[in-house]
Order: C-alpha cells, then structure tokens, then sequence
C-alpha cells in the first residue's frame, strides 16, 4: 500500500516528467516497476491490479489550477498598492495547508513595484488568485511567470527566464539583414533583431544579437524559449539545401479542336489537358532547367543562324575594246557583280530557349519570373532584283532574308509545389491551322534530384 499511496501522491501534483515517454517506479526496498508511458488513458499493472492514469498535469498546470481555485475575499487595488495586494494573496495561498498550496508564493520584482494601478478601479470580492494576477498585470502594465512553485511580477520588459548565450551558424550576412559588429563590439544587432522579431521572437531586457566575423556565427543572448524560437525559425528559413526544377512544355492543337472546345466556354487548362489526353496535341518543346532560389538559370537547344541585311554593289574596271589596227585603247566597263556583295551580318538562334529566376515565397509557393521562348526553322525570301550593266546587258541579283517564326512569354507568376499552370498561348503556331500552348510545372528538389515535400509554415500565435 505503501507504494500505492507515493504512486498516487505523484500523480496528483509532482509530474515534473509529464513531458517525458515514460517513468519508472521505485518501491521500498529498490524494486523497479516500468517502464510505464506517461500520458493519460496508458496502463500500468502494480501486482494484480490494472490503473490507468486519468488526469495528467505538469506542474505548471497544476499550480495554475491552485491559482484558479484560491479566492481572495475582498482586495482594494486602487489604495492598498501592488505590495500590500499581493501579500493578501500569499495570505489566501497559504490558508490552504497541507499540500503544494503551502509552497506556493507570489513576489514583485524589483523592476515592478513602483508601478500601480489606477485609483478609480473598484473593490474586487471573492475574487480567484489567478483573475487578481491577471487583473493587476492589465492595470500595472506588468506580467506575471510561474518560476516553479513562484510567481513573479515583473515588468513587462523583463526576460520570462534566465538569459542564455547560443552561437549560431548563418549562411551569410544578407540572408538576415546582419552588419558585422564593429571593431568596438557595438551595433551590428538592430536590423537582425528587427528581422526575428517580425516573426514573433521577443527581445526581453538585457537580450542581444551580434554577429561575429570571425567565427561567421551569430551570437545570440535570449532565454531557452525564444532561442529555441531562433532556431526553429532558421531551419525554416534555410530548410534542407532545395532547388527549384521548372519545365515549360509547348503545345500545339489543331485551331479546330480549340474552336470546339472555346464555343463551351473558356479554354483553360482543364480542357487542354483533356484535349491532349484524346491524343489531340503535338508536343513541339519541353525545356527544363534546375537553379537555386534567387538565381537565373537558362537551358537552350538551338541551331545559330548568321545572315546578312545589307547587300551593297561593287564596281570593277576593265579593257574591253581594240580598234581596227591592232592598237588598244582603254574604256571603262562598270559592273555589279550578281546579287552584290553581303553585309552587316547578325544572327539568330533557332529552338527553344529557356531563362528563369524563381524565389521560394510562403509555404509551399513558388515565385517565378520566367521568359520562355521557341523560334522555328527560318522561312527564306528571295527579295530578287535586275539591274543591266554599262552595256545594257540585265543580269539578275539575289538578295535572300531569313523570316523567324517565334513564340514568347514573358511573365512573373506564382506556383504551387509540384503543380502545372497554362501560362500563355493561344497564337497561331508556323502553321496558321495550328494553335500553341504554353505549360509550366515547378517543383523543389532536393541536391539528389529528388522531390521535396511542402515547407512547414512557422505560424506565430498572439498571446
């Protein structure tokens, strides 16, 4: 019995190990019981009797309860001050006897009590321990912490815990809006500070953030929970080392079928999908390319085409005429050479190019800037001409010109992990009776190529 009684003494307020797997228990004489999961509803067998544990509370849960169920029966804030107002609530605390209520106290800080509440508050009657904390907190612009079997009231600048000093590694500098501290070891902070704290993460009294050139680590000074916050709120930022894959594929659908399909409505994905799923669309291109997050990448398959656009006449002289005695006499015969001479070359690449710039956005979103482009096989124009010569002889030129049939986006979109967008199309294709489509899918990879599951969302809960 003995170990049955202890067994139930520390279930109904110790619990210090409620956030631990499982316990042991120790009898008497050392024998060891266990182990034994610790959470509600679990069994455990002590000799042949089954007990299952029905109300699990850590210790802060239950001194809160203590709190809650302690009545203070009457407490004048507005004239007897902080101090006096909470050694009524000690007093309350300590009528209970007999139990955990006994150790159970209430201190004010050193930093707390010049503060006081307003004189037109009234009297509180039968009022729990727990509400006139709550209370007096609102109205002093204090705030109270379970410290183990204390409560303190302190100011609402004053760190929940003791402060602790963590190094931290970081990629780089700009990834955090992070200065480098000066020679002197001041500053360097704000904008770091500035950055956490919009996620959530609280600066107490007396907490810092640096960042050490030498080390290339922040050094950060918080208490256990808002460090253990910083550190969450890397992994997310950082996550597993990801890329971003983005394929972009060309459509092309008989004008007639998507005549069909306009006629009941809007044409959009769904419907090209459903079109192309009959076997109705010709895969002209799919270029993909894989960049990190913040970088443009680009992948071409291309055949460069070079031509001119300039052709230009080139005269030549020369002797062509004798007289009647043998003897010469000069004339000068000018002349274009045929088609003249080419200049001014530029080139063209022909094929399907692709350049992207993605950023990784909330969640599992992907921002992309993303220029896609094809450009068929050239079309060449002779833009023929004739011109005669000083004989008046005709001679014929050629003047042949490259016509470049292209399709292009240029766009800034937003897509889901994994998913396929239409981003553009519905041009006509080199052929007029063909339509084109153009198709996007992003994805995050991991270095290996493999897929990568959403990003967790770090939400932030106002208290």
């Amino acid at each position: 019995m003995k170990i049955l009684i202890s067994i139930l003494s520390f279930f109904s307020f110790v619990l210090a190990g409620a956030g631990s797997d499982s316990f042991y228990l120790t009898g008497e004489n050392g024998e060891q019981l266990g182990p034994f999961d610790f959470k509600e509803q679990s069994s455990l067998k002590i000799g042949k009797k089954n007990f299952t544990l029905s109300k699990v509370l850590t210790e802060k849960q239950k001194i809160e309860e203590i709190l809650a169920s302690t009545i203070v029966p009457e407490l004048d804030l507005a004239t007897e001050g902080l101090e006096k107002t909470v050694d009524l609530m000690n007093k309350a605390l300590s009528s209970g006897g007999g139990d955990i209520k006994d150790q159970v106290q209430i201190a004010v800080m050193e930093s707390a009590r010049s503060k006081t509440c307003r004189k037109d508050l009234a009297k509180q009657k039968n009022i729990s321990v727990k509400e006139a904390l709550m209370l007096i907190t609102k109205e002093s612009g204090t705030k109270w912490l379970i410290h183990g079997s204390r409560i303190h009231i302190s100011s609402i600048n004053d760190p929940d815990g003791p402060l602790m000093t963590r190094f931290l590694t970081i990629r780089s500098t700009s990834d955090l809006n992070v200065s480098p501290v000066s020679e002197s070891g001041e500053g360097g902070d704000v904008s770091c500070r500035n950055f956490f704290a919009g996620l959530g993460v609280q600066w107490p009294e007396g907490s810092s953030v640096k960042y050490s050139t030498a080390l290339g680590q922040l050094c950060v000074k918080n208490t256990e929970e808002n460090l253990a916050m910083i550190e969450e709120l890397l992994k997310l930022h950082y996550g597993q080392p990801c890329q971003i894959e983005v394929e972009v594929q060309f459509v092309e659908y008989d004008r007639a079928d998507i005549s069909a399909i306009s006629t009941g409505g809007v044409v959009n994905l769904e419907s090209l999908v459903a079109l192309r799923s009959q076997g109705k669309g010709k895969l002209l291109y799919a270029p993909k390319v894989v960049a990190k997050p913040g970088t443009e990448a680009t992948v071409k398959g291309v055949s460069e085409y070079i031509y001119p656009t300039d052709f230009t006449g080139e005269t030549v002289a020369s002797s062509s005429a004798t007289n009647g005695t043998g003897s010469y006499t000069n004339r000068i015969v000018t002349e274009y050479l045929a088609g003249g001479v080419p200049g001014n070359f530029e080139t063209r690449e022909v094929g399907a190019v692709l350049s992207v710039t993605p950023v990784m956005s909330e969640g599992d979103v992907i921002d992309l800037t993303v220029v896609p482009e094809i450009v068929y096989e050239p079309v060449w124009k002779d833009y023929a001409f004739t011109y005669a010569d000083m004989t008046g002889k005709e001679h014929k030129g050629h003047a042949e010109q490259p016509i470049f049939h292209s399709q292009r986006c240029l766009t800034s979109i937003s897509v889901k992990n994994g998913e396929t967008i239409l981003i553009g199309g519905g041009m006509p294709g080199r052929d007029n009776a063909k339509m084109v489509y153009t198709f996007l899918t992003a994805r995050m990879i991991d270095i290996k190529g493999k897929a990568v599951k959403n990003r967790p969302v770090f939400t932030v809960t106002d208290p």
